[in-house]
């Protein structure tokens, strides 16, 4: 049975930070409630000093019908309430991996990478929901030894599963994913033409508008968006564009 403690794993012990340092985060946390107010994902800032939530947002897509308040008191033991059972490894094996591929990391690029993953949760009365779950490096402790604390973004999964645990890097193209318990450098998932394509599916384009946009056959266009959701596992057009979106293709 998995329990809060165990998310918190040796390989990032954070041992102090003072108050001091708390003392200096309330422009982080101002500015990160302007921010949540622009969108409808939720955010939040996890305390691995403290072991729980320093923030939530208000949004109220990932609160499973709670408080924001009520769900910082709560910490990780809010994963563990609302996602079933049956994927509570899954939380627990994207935590260690990601503290695994850290450890393969300068500390002073870390924030430039982002472990991206997916799991459902069940708010009480109603269908379990696919959210892809985004985390980074926010703060580390004083000296850049270990992570302090990490910003993480949910929102809707464009997924047809659980899982998925990837990493990517502001500015590089190349996609890092963990399975069978080891990490995996990938290229770029989509080939030029295909981000091109991709690119006008985000903006609305039709598939003949793309055609002449690129000055190709609308078949050539239909073939590329026939590779561009084999690429990313999925089976429309909408869910295309949301993982696009997500993976920060385009």
């Amino acid at each position: 049975m998995v329990k809060k403690e165990d998310f918190f794993t040796e390989e990032n012990c954070v041992s102090y930070v003072s108050e001091d340092e708390y003392a200096r985060l309330s422009p982080f946390i101002e500015a990160f409630d302007v921010v949540a107010r622009t969108t409808y994902k939720s955010i939040y800032i996890i305390d691995y000093y403290r072991r729980n939530f320093l923030y939530v947002s208000n949004n109220p897509f990932y609160l499973c019908g709670m408080k924001a308040e009520q769900v910082q008191a709560m910490g990780y033991d809010f994963y563990l309430k609302f996602t079933p059972e049956s994927e509570h490894r899954l939380l627990l094996e994207a935590n260690r991996s990601g503290f695994q591929f850290a450890s393969t990391v300068p500390s002073e690029q870390l924030n430039e990478y982002v472990i991206s993953y997916d799991f459902h949760i069940c708010p009480p009365g109603k269908v379990p929901t696919l959210i892809n779950h985004k985390i980074t490096p926010l703060k580390m402790t004083p000296g850049g030894k270990h992570v302090w604390l990490v910003l993480c973004v949910a929102s809707l999964s464009a997924a047809s599963k659980a899982g998925n645990i990837e990493v990517t890097r502001l500015g590089d193209e190349a996609l890092w994913t963990y399975k069978n318990r080891q990490w995996t450098k990938e290229r770029s998932i989509l080939t030029k033409r295909e981000k091109e394509v991709m690119s006008l599916l985000v903006r609305g384009n039709t598939t003949k508008e793309i055609a002449a946009k690129l000055n190709r056959s609308e078949n050539t266009i239909k073939l590329y968006r026939k590779k561009i959701f084999a690429k990313l596992t999925v089976r429309n057009e909408s869910t295309a564009v949301l993982a696009a979106i997500n993976r920060r293709i385009v």
